[in-house]
């Protein structure tokens, strides 16, 4: 039987890590970090597995899962970041960001002990081709944790939020939003070089869907958004490259950046666009790519 279309504005739910980097040395890192965090990550966890064999089932859960289950399924967490985090660094500047992640992620107690050594383990290594050296100065768990007691002493897990943790839908018709790094639409095997309201609202629903564990076209009809249209676009092609390890090549992750402004939401429509807020749209959006912000009138 096919669910409702609204249901998947109600099973996505998440947590976040937000954490702070200072610089131990001068040292040039690419500004847009989305990318670097993510392959440097990907290094540091496996290197915690070594150290702290109760974290193999959570590095299985970030990587080896995905690499044989369903292609809709998506990488249970993403890095956030703005697109000029980074830059020319002097010894003692900072860095902040945000890690998301599915509440799967924190559902053994040594997962977040994992999750916050392999961040330590990923600054320490150092970031970019320079691999400049930094120091994990603080995280904040979002939201507030939650302190269970147990035989074995207290464990800290997450709490997480879900789609009534954001603002309600507005009542308008039109949204502005701001691509705040490249972003990648895909439509018939090709990345567009402007923004389709009804790809745009459809690679977003594809995107929740896939995080909610939904399985696409079965259990819900998906809406084709014909009615959405794009009333202004100022967004223009923004340059990226990421370095990947596994391949031994760099990969072009550019897209699109700016504002533009749709017409025709609806409240589904409007819902879809604050989760996705937090969950990013498009193409590697692990990697921090389809970040964007709503401009609230």
């Amino acid at each position: 039987m096919s669910l409702p279309t609204n249901a998947i504005l109600e099973r996505p739910s998440w947590f976040a890590l937000q954490f702070e980097l200072r610089a131990l040395e001068e040292g040039s890192i690419p500004r847009f970090l989305g990318p670097v965090f993510h392959g440097a990550f990907g290094h540091a966890l496996r290197e915690s597995c070594v150290q702290l064999p109760q974290a193999i089932p959570l590095y299985d859960l970030c990587y080896e899962r995905n690499s044989t289950s369903s292609p809709n399924r998506t990488q249970p967490f993403l890095f956030d970041v703005h697109r000029d985090c980074g830059g020319n660094m002097r010894c003692g500047d900072g860095i902040r960001a945000q890690w998301i992640g599915k509440p799967i992620l924190a559902s053994a107690p040594a997962f977040l002990p994992a999750l916050l050594y392999s961040l330590k383990i990923m600054a320490a290594n150092g970031l970019g081709p320079d691999l400049v050296p930094f120091e994990l100065i603080a995280v904040r768990i979002l939201p507030h944790p939650i302190f269970r007691p147990d035989d074995s002493g207290i464990n800290i897990l997450p709490a997480v939020y879900t789609f009534t943790d954001l603002q309600k839908p507005s009542d308008s018709e039109r949204a502005e939003i701001k691509l705040e790094t490249p972003t990648q639409l895909v439509s018939k095997n090709r990345i567009l070089k402007s923004v389709d309201g009804p790809i745009f609202f459809r690679r977003l629903w594809q995107r929740i869907a896939a995080w909610g564990e939904f399985e696409l076209c079965s259990q819900i009809k998906p809406p084709f958004f014909d009615e959405i249209g794009v009333k202004c676009d100022e967004t223009h092609w923004q340059l990226a490259e990421r370095w990947s390890s596994r391949q031994q090549k760099r990969l072009d992750v550019s897209g699109l950046v700016g504002r533009v402004t749709f017409s025709g939401l609806d409240n589904f429509a409007w819902g879809l666009l604050r989760i996705g807020e937090q969950l990013h749209v498009g193409k590697n959006t692990t990697c921090g790519l389809g970040k964007y912000f709503i401009m609230e009138k």
